[in-house]
């Protein structure tokens, strides 16, 4: 995902953190950190430097801007560093999980080096953000913060990990329900948000009651994306582009709707696709005029204008300054924008 043009700074430093901790553990000089540094865009596959764009670092970006929003403590780049590194953990395993690649022109870790590799790399980039928080006792956070900030952080990314079993164990089901479709998204693309968010929050202080709030936002925004994602996934803005989320039969919001609200004729059409054991891309363009001819496109846009607006209310409810407050809004604004 594109990274908000106001979290490019964040951007920036938090990149020179990263590597700035890399450096730190580069004595052993085992190929494993040459797989990671890989997956975080530095080293090409035969390790020479890769001069390619680096992915976004947005989760870290967002975990900064957190932190200022409470007043920088001055680790707000060690904070998003560590972020990034539990997000590309997350990313290596699973792009193992459902056969996919990297969506930055990259091969994935597991297609280069093969699955078992590829879970040593996830875990090594986990335990890198989590002693990358432990590290920040030598800046001063105490004992009890840090610990809550990698309670946190973990429980964040439990919560991901039962949303991508619920996420797969969805793609053969026909029966999955929109109150099910968003207990997954929550999981998934609401923690991540929330492990990124709350991490800025707990090291610059926040009390108990706020950091709730933050949560319900970051599940809010989190589904705003999502449905944002499924409705590009669906109706991309090259018509010839086959999306690998479809033809994996992943349960995007408006094929859900299509099931729960279809006629008899509209659910058969929708089987003879979905019961198929492999989708041909040729099915991608009846799919689409079925979902549009139930009202699937239409009723998921209304549903996204409708989370982007409690999502921007929440913003309102939580005790930020005017500046603050108008900056979060700028960036849910772009990271739900139909342009992205």
């Amino acid at each position: 995902m594109p990274i908000p043009h106001i979290l490019i700074d964040h951007e920036e430093k938090i990149e020179l953190r990263m590597r700035q901790i890399f450096e730190h553990h580069e004595g052993s000089n085992l190929p494993l950190y040459r797989m990671m540094q890989y997956q975080l865009g530095w080293l090409a596959r035969d390790g020479t430097p890769d001069i390619s764009p680096t992915p976004p670092r947005l989760y870290g970006a967002l975990c900064m801007e957190t932190a200022l929003s409470f007043g920088d403590l001055g680790i707000s780049d060690y904070a998003g560093a560590a972020i990034e590194m539990l997000v590309n953990s997350v990313i290596v395993h699973e792009e193992m999980q459902t056969a996919g690649n990297s969506p930055h022109l990259r091969e994935a870790v597991w297609w280069v080096w093969g699955p078992a590799q590829a879970i040593n790399v996830g875990d090594s980039l986990h335990a890198l953000c989590r002693l990358t928080i432990f590290e920040l006792q030598k800046l001063g956070i105490s004992a009890e913060l840090t610990i809550k900030a990698v309670t946190n952080t973990d429980k964040c990314s439990l919560s991901y990990y039962e949303g991508q079993f619920l996420d797969l164990s969805y793609q053969e089901r026909l029966d999955v329900s929109e109150v099910q479709y968003e207990r997954m998204v929550k999981a998934k693309k609401g923690s991540l948000l929330s492990s990124a968010i709350q991490l800025g929050a707990v090291l610059s202080g926040a009390n108990e009651s706020f950091q709730s709030s933050l949560n319900e936002f970051c599940l809010k925004l989190g589904l705003a994306i999502q449905i944002q994602n499924d409705l590009k996934e669906l109706w991309p803005s090259n018509s010839d582009s086959i999306s690998f989320k479809v033809m994996n039969k992943s349960k995007l919001l408006p094929v859900i709707y299509a099931f729960e609200h279809a006629t008899l004729a509209h659910k058969k059409a929708l089987g003879s696709i979905y019961f198929k054991r492999v989708m041909d891309p040729s099915d991608v363009s009846e799919l689409r005029m079925i979902l549009e001819d139930i009202g699937s496109k239409e009723y998921a846009e209304e549903k996204l204008n409708n989370t982007i607006e409690e999502t921007n209310q929440l913003i309102s409810s939580l005790s930020f300054d005017l500046v603050a407050k108008n900056r979060w809004e700028q960036i849910v604004k772009s990271l739900t924008a139909d342009e992205l």
